[in-house]
């Protein structure tokens, strides 16, 4: 049993952290009645009126008029507003992605900053001059006040001075967002965790309330563990793409032979399609049906997704989680091709596929910085949605605990 007030350790709930357990609700919703959200993190609708009043007064949230599915449930539904705005910006490989979109995730803005493959630190500095600019420029025009800028890079970790995918330092991309956007809080993430997150809002996952494990290929490729159970949808990396599967295998942009990401990402299939892999990405879901897939050509996709599930029965292997969702270019693959990696598990995974949940889902491709847009959402309410930009708001509701009514 659950007490009311309290979060999932059984700890009390300050406001702030109330805060962000509503706004959190009414995002992964995509809209929530006050009854629900006082049912899904158990305090009374009272002290859900309340918070939502502030939330509405510093037009974080708003109601609109939406009955429910049921009789005799309410007439009006709360959403995010769309007066608040986020930024991002989206690193890849061979582009950067810019972009700001209102709470309610309305884009309202995207630019492309080219970037070649392999590009040097000189280059990659260039180009996060340019996105920075872009953003800047973007959100003047507009005038938008940001709330929370999301950075997403792939291969990002903290505890690993210099990134081995991308040449880039974090510390002085912080310090140059600083200088341009003073006073706006900057969170650097690996771009999986974004695709997580974003995909998490799209799906109704969490209602298991269980671990489960995100797997993305696209020109990259990489997992996240999500914990449905807590509130705040707890995301972990695990960098399964740079597992390595055949030791004598083909390079990899890490530097090691035979991951995973160097068979199963669209840098590696797209030669086998004679296509550039830019084409292959801006094609979507429906790359597959659009380019048509000889005998041969299906084969090798079906065994590089072999291995990719050699990769995820190993990241299985030390977990809890049994259920798998698979974005990126496999979802256009189908029943084969989840056939195909579940050969792979079955080859990697103590105990086989048996009791595994597996499950394509959209392919995401062609989507950024939709992903990194998330990310930021995500940041600013779990931190209760206090914006910076409202002069007269102290921490004193941080501190201030919801307790049992």
């Amino acid at each position: 049993m659950k007490i009311e007030g309290v979060d999932d350790l059984g700890q009390p709930r300050n406001r702030r952290e109330t805060r962000a357990s509503i706004l959190s609700v009414i995002w992964r919703q995509n809209g929530a009645y006050r009854t629900d959200i006082s049912k899904f993190i158990d305090i009374s609708e009272a002290s859900v009126s309340r918070i939502v009043a502030d939330l509405k007064a510093e037009a974080i949230v708003q109601e609109v008029h939406r009955s429910a599915p049921y009789r005799g449930g309410p007439s009006t539904i709360l959403t995010l507003s769309n007066q608040k705005h986020v930024a991002a910006i989206e690193v890849s490989n061979n582009r950067m992605h810019v972009g700001i979109a209102s709470l309610q995730g309305k884009l309202l803005y995207s630019e492309r900053v080219p970037l070649k493959d392999g590009a040097d630190q000189i280059r990659i500095d260039e180009a996060i001059k340019t996105a920075i600019q872009m953003l800047a420029d973007g959100t003047q025009r507009g005038n938008w006040l940001i709330e929370q800028i999301a950075v997403t890079i792939p291969g990002f970790n903290l505890d690993r001075p210099r990134n081995p995918i991308i040449d880039l330092d974090p510390n002085l991309l912080r310090t140059q967002l600083a200088a341009r956007f003073p006073g706006i809080p900057v969170q650097i993430e690996n771009s999986i965790l974004a695709r997580a997150i974003a995909h998490r809002l799209r799906s109704a996952e969490d209602a298991a309330r269980d671990r489960y494990l995100y797997v993305f290929a696209g020109h990259g490729v990489a997992g996240a563990m999500i914990d449905g159970s807590s509130d705040a949808g707890d995301v972990t990396a695990c960098e399964l793409g740079h597992m390595v599967v055949d030791r004598k295998g083909p390079l990899c942009r890490c530097g090691h032979h035979g991951c995973a990401e160097a068979y199963a990402s669209t840098v590696a299939i797209a030669p086998l399609m004679k296509v550039e892999e830019q084409t292959l990405l801006e094609m979507g879901d429906s790359w597959a049906q659009e380019l048509g897939l000889p005998a041969r050509v299906s084969g090798a996709l079906h065994d590089r997704l072999t291995l990719l599930g050699i990769a995820i029965g190993n990241t299985l292997n030390v977990t809890r989680a049994r259920r798998i969702r698979v974005g990126g270019w496999p979802a256009a693959m189908g029943a084969a091709g989840e056939d195909a990696i579940r050969n792979g598990l079955d080859m990697s995974l103590l105990g086989g596929a048996s009791a595994i949940d597996l499950k394509f889902v959209q392919s995401e491709l062609g989507r950024e910085p939709e992903s990194a847009l998330a990310l930021a959402t995500f940041d600013f309410l779990r931190q209760g949605g206090k914006s910076v930009h409202q002069q007269d708001q102290t921490d004193a509701w941080a501190e201030e605990a919801i307790g049992t009514e």
